[in-house]
């Protein structure tokens, strides 16, 4: 039997208040629990992202996935082109 999981053992696991349940293991991911096993033996990194600039990625590509990520030609280079600076709209002291 085989089983496949798409995911991303570097994200944000789910938040477990339980004690007990984290004291049991509960609050690692079935992914990274594969990943702590097994190491890459189970994985296959998808390298090419489709959602940020290559700028904003490139924090998480080198903190996090070996500088191996690649922003995806098309959104590599975009970028916002604020007509109003956001924090002129803050209402405050």
């Amino acid at each position: 039997r085989k089983a496949v999981l798409a995911g991303d053992h570097q994200q944000l696991a789910a938040t477990v208040k339980s004690n007990a349940a984290q004291s049991r293991g509960l609050d690692r991911t079935l992914f990274a629990r594969l990943i702590d096993s097994f190491g890459d033996k189970v994985a296959a990194l998808l390298s090419i992202q489709y959602r940020m600039n290559s700028t904003i990625m490139g924090w998480s590509s080198k903190s996090f996935y070996g500088d191996r990520l690649e922003a995806a030609e098309c959104v590599a280079e975009q970028s916002l082109n604020l007509v109003e600076v956001p924090a002129e709209n803050l209402v405050g002291d």
